[in-house]
């Protein structure tokens, strides 16, 4: 893939990242309509990278208070971190068991047509949530119901953070809490 089109996908991943639309499903659009060829879960790792480094300047405040709070075994920032492992341990389990599959399906631009649709369907029923959440802070079952969302999440064209706090919102998150979480 040439600078100018890695350059545009770059652009559409951050375009995309932040809102509860599949950064991931975009960017398999964008690659055809490029006329590229998808360089797979590889290239996705890569732009979504620059994403990281933008969440964790986003929450460095939060992030640095669970991680000063862990190294001093403080209760709350070790079980919150614990229900944080918990809830990325069902996508890694999915991710390194069908990660052919997974990766076939970045070639697939209608699967992702589909699954943006999926998307929209899964972020509308926030608004029947939205006022019934009022936990803080999930279970660890909650964790964990989240943690399966995002396994839906893999596929591309689903939105991980819409999927996830719409799970968290539907297992009786606050909104804000389901969006940190």
């Amino acid at each position: 893939m040439g600078d100018l089109p890695a350059a545009l996908l770059g652009l559409i991943q951050g375009l995309t990242e932040f809102l509860p639309v599949s950064s991931s499903g975009h960017l398999v659009i964008g690659a055809e309509l490029l006329g590229e060829i998808s360089e797979g879960i590889l290239f996705e790792i890569a732009v979504h990278v620059g994403t990281l480094v933008a969440i964790l300047l986003f929450y460095r405040e939060r992030i640095g208070q669970l991680g000063l709070g862990v190294v001093r075994r403080e209760t709350w920032a070790l079980r919150y971190a614990a229900k944080l492992g918990v809830a990325t341990l069902p996508a890694v389990v999915v991710g390194l068991t069908l990660k052919d599959a997974i990766e076939a399906l970045f070639a697939e631009p209608r699967v992702v047509g589909f699954a943006l649709m999926a998307t929209a369907a899964i972020v509308a029923t926030t608004r029947a949530t939205a006022d019934r959440g009022e936990l803080q802070e999930p279970s660890f079952w909650q964790a964990l119901g989240v943690g399966c969302a995002q396994c839906i999440a893999i596929i591309p064209g689903i939105s991980r953070s819409g999927t996830t706090v719409a799970a968290g919102m539907a297992l009786g998150l606050a909104p804000l809490a389901a969006t940190e979480f």
